[in-house]
């Protein structure tokens, strides 16, 4: 019997070498609980590390592939005669692995590509307390943010000249080691003081796609730099431009598969609707997905492995915030309805992290209202639909126009208001968790 697969994320994946025109499928949610039903361990397989299984009558097999560490391992629980061979499962090694005429055995765990340690953290829709990180040397809202390696970096934004407001053209990077902020350092600056910039990263490469510049040239473009490993950002050089009359801001960006994916709203006055917009690196050549899902300024956007998620966000801006959300696959195809918010919530941060959806802080009204403190988190089905929402660790203090981003095990917020002009609060809290604690 061959094995069922389908499209599996990461360049570190490769094809099956006895059915070499498909790829490795997430398991369903049903599958996942029978494994651990079955198996005198539990283990839970984030979205992440999800690469090829099968079902051969009761056998089940599963691979996972850790990118950070090439961590390869099989977990098998074999109760009938299989033959299957997966070669190259990590794309920083040449070593292979050949599993052959397995009989009735108990629970294996094999490890190769060495590196990854057996108890994985992972998240499970909970969050640590929020701890207090070093200040941001200069206050900031509107600003947009990324991650290279365990460096935090922090681009542009808004901050209050007292009578007015200012954009800034700073660029600050702080390391993340054991769950403890190091001092902000001036990494760089952006092209022209910016505001409501995306910023995403791929290996040490970070990219800033749009933004409201100073220098309005500087708008609608794609800027790249590299960051060296003492935390500072080279010299900014255009890679493309946003096709068409694009403007994204307040949006989000990612990169998957050498390809640049940006998340896009258009007024009602120019097509009402949200899109995904897509381009290899290459060549930056774009390519627009609609999602017919109307405008919908300032919603949190969330990208993970399988999937990208639009949350809230406003239409009517005498109406405020709504609280609907909609999944649609990464790799293209409709956005589909899924669990709405537990509130209306706009000017808020999302992140998916393993299987699980958060949302922090936000707010409900349009105009003169403060942020909130709340935190909350889904689990995302292997069809991108969520489950229902919880609470989780709340903020310590209201949040609105601020930044959040995955740093390894933790999540890490910066600047943003209660309400007001951008301050230089940066909070830390635990995200992923030993499954043994």
């Amino acid at each position: 019997m061959q094995p069922t697969v389908v499209r599996c994320p990461g360049k570190s994946c490769r094809k099956w070498e006895n059915d070499p025109g498909r790829y490795a499928q997430p398991m369903s949610a049903t599958e996942r609980t029978a494994a651990r039903m079955k198996s005198t361990k539990a283990i839970r397989l984030p979205e992440r590390w999800r690469r090829n299984f099968t079902q051969f009558g009761k056998t089940v097999l599963i691979a996972r592939c850790d990118r950070a560490t090439a961590a390869f391992r099989f977990v098998m629980r074999v109760q009938q005669v299989i033959e299957l061979q997966q070669r190259r499962a990590c794309s920083r090694t040449r070593s292979y692995l050949n599993v052959r005429a397995m009989r009735i055995a108990p629970l294996f765990l094999l490890v190769a590509c060495s590196g990854a340690p057996d108890d994985p953290a992972l998240a499970t829709g909970t969050l640590g307390a929020w701890q207090a990180g070093p200040a941001l040397p200069t206050p900031r809202a509107n600003h947009c943010s990324a991650v290279i390696d365990n460096w935090v970096l922090v681009i542009g934004g808004t901050y209050s000249t007292g009578s007015t407001f200012a954009k800034t053209d700073e660029i600050h990077a702080s390391q993340l080691v054991d769950g403890q902020l190091g001092p902000w350092q001036l990494a760089g600056h952006t092209r022209s003081p910016v505001s409501e910039c995306n910023a995403t990263s791929s290996g040490r490469t970070l990219y800033i796609v749009d933004g409201l510049y100073d220098n309005e040239a500087d708008s609608r473009r794609v800027w790249t730099a590299e960051l060296d490993a003492s935390g500072h950002i080279g010299d900014f050089a255009m890679l493309g431009a946003l096709p068409g009359d694009t403007i994204a801001i307040s949006s989000e960006a990612s990169v998957h598969e050498d390809k640049l994916l940006l998340a896009d709203t258009r007024l009602p006055a120019e097509g009402d609707t949200t899109v995904l917009l897509r381009a290899p690196l290459s060549t930056m050549s774009w390519t627009v997905e609609d999602w017919h899902i109307g405008f919908r300024a300032q919603a949190e956007y969330a990208f993970s492995e399988s999937f990208v998620f639009t949350l809230g966000g406003y239409h009517d801006a005498a109406v405020g915030a709504v609280a609907d959300v909609f999944v649609a696959p990464i790799d293209g195809g409709p956005a589909t309805s899924t669990t709405a918010l537990p509130t209306a919530t706009a000017w808020g941060e999302a992140v998916a992290v393993d299987d699980w959806l958060y949302v922090v802080g936000g707010r409900a009204a349009t105009f003169g209202a403060p942020g909130t403190t709340n935190v909350f988190a889904a689990l995302i089905q292997s069809d991108g639909a969520l489950g229902a929402w919880q609470p989780t660790t709340a903020l310590p203090m209201p949040r609105t126009n601020h930044e959040l981003v995955l740093v390894g095990d933790y999540l890490v917020l910066t600047g943003g208001a209660t309400n007001g002009p951008g301050d230089t609060t940066v909070l830390v809290s635990q995200v992923r968790f030993s499954q043994s604690q």
